[in-house]
């Protein structure tokens, strides 16, 4: 199973979960709501029950009959009831009968009933150490419109508690089954729309090391991977045809570079050699690689770099002479030094150069014996071109009519 199908699955699944628990918590909400409503139209109409039951009493809720009362209610309806006067205090609790429980008169659903005349209140009870749920409604006397008092109908929230908590558990059963389920049947329509993608990458990992002759077989599929492989398949092409016309050309460049007797040296903008030939490395006297590189680190030569620095900041032509280190012979080298013609050299800052080198030292010795030649023919020169002047001046000067003479200079 391949990282990007796991990824996915696990993603699936979460996705699924999370799905499945805004639902259950929604769901839950929803039921838990429902069951507190039936709840309280259940605490109000035996509230309501019991006020006209009040009412119809001459002592209302101090009525000595109401504690046996509300114990048989309570035990019928499985609701405690609880009768509270106009000062809070509780006169009556179908559980504790008339023992004093503790005033009541704060309590969020007496204080609701007497606004709203109906309270509701869901609360931890601290005396049964279980959550509760309260509803209160006055007790109006026929007479005055004044409570007497209040009712409080109490039920524990335990079994709502609990039924919601049977729907999650159902719920997160059944989630969890249907997800696994899902995740299987997605897992097999994924690996068959996804296994393209292993081929993909098998062929790509083969044209990375110059493989151009796999191509992915997806012919017996019509959808967007058959479009993908058929463009796969021509980039394939493509690049193995560029690939073959950059070696050709790399070879011609080689064989050109090689067989020149002029070094040539391509280096990037930091010096660094891009491109050296053979030639080059004799001329400058270096035996290895220089490809990778800094050249002006290598031919320690303030000529050299001057020429280099000169045509990178002025993009400009630029010569110099200069001559190799003195350890074994010192020679005489001519370069010429211009822009790398590259399309990256337009926009960059400092340019790469072509560096094209000659060895002249032969040329240099052969003129230096030519000025010497020079020299010492004209001092040769000198001596008997001063005596043939001599002899032409005195012939011109009378003496070519002496005849006894003439003769003699003439064959000097």
């Amino acid at each position: 199973m391949s990282r990007a199908f796991r990824n996915f699955l696990i993603g699936y699944l979460l996705l699924h979960l999370l799905a499945t628990g805004v639902f259950v918590w929604g769901l839950s909400r929803t039921v838990r709501s429902l069951m507190i409503d039936n709840a309280k139209q259940q605490m109000t109409a035996t509230a309501i029950m019991l006020g006209e039951h009040i009412n119809e009493l001459e002592q209302g809720i101090h009525a000595p009959s109401l504690p046996q009362y509300l114990k048989q209610l309570g035990q019928k309806t499985q609701f405690r009831y609880t009768l509270i006067d106009d000062q809070g205090s509780v006169v009556v609790d179908s559980d504790t009968g008339t023992k004093d429980i503790g005033f009541h008169g704060d309590r969020p659903e007496i204080l609701a009933a007497t606004i709203d005349r109906v309270g509701f209140a869901e609360r931890y009870s601290a005396t049964l150490k279980i959550p509760m749920m309260y509803l209160a409604i006055p007790v109006l006397p026929e007479i005055e419109n004044h409570p007497a008092g209040h009712i409080r109908v109490a039920t524990p929230a335990v079994p709502i508690n609990a039924a919601i908590r049977s729907v999650q558990t159902y719920f997160w059963l059944f989630a969890i089954t249907l997800s696994l389920l899902t995740s299987f049947l997605m897992a097999l329509i994924a690996s068959y729309v996804m296994k393209p993608l292993s081929i993909f990458a098998d062929a790509a990992k083969q044209v990375g090391v110059g493989q151009y002759d796999s191509f992915p077989a997806l012919l017996n599929r019509n959808d967007e991977w058959r479009s993908l492989a058929d463009a796969f398949r021509n980039m394939q092409s493509e690049l193995a045809n560029r690939e073959q016309r950059i070696i050709h050309n790399r070879d011609r460049l080689q064989a050109v570079l090689s067989s020149m007797i002029e070094g040539v040296v391509a280096i990037g903008p930091q010096h660094s050699v891009l491109i050296a030939n053979r030639a080059a490395r004799q001329i400058l006297g270096v035996k290895e690689e220089l490809v990778g590189r800094n050249l002006l680190e290598v031919v320690r030569n303030s000529e050299l770099a001057a020429a280099v620095e000169k045509t990178q900041n002025e993009r400009t032509f630029s010569k110099t002479d200069f001559q190799t280190a003195a350890d074994t012979s010192r020679r005489t080298i001519s370069a010429r030094v211009s822009v790398l013609p590259s399309a990256a050299n337009v926009d960059e800052e400092v340019p790469g150069v072509v560096i094209v080198l000659n060895d002249i030292t032969e040329l240099r010795q052969l003129e230096t014996m030519r000025r010497d030649f020079v020299a010492n023919v004209s001092h040769e020169l000198k001596t008997p071109l001063a005596s043939i002047k001599a002899y032409a001046e005195t012939l011109r000067l009378g003496a070519l009519n002496d005849e006894s003479r003439n003769v003699q200079f003439v064959q000097q």
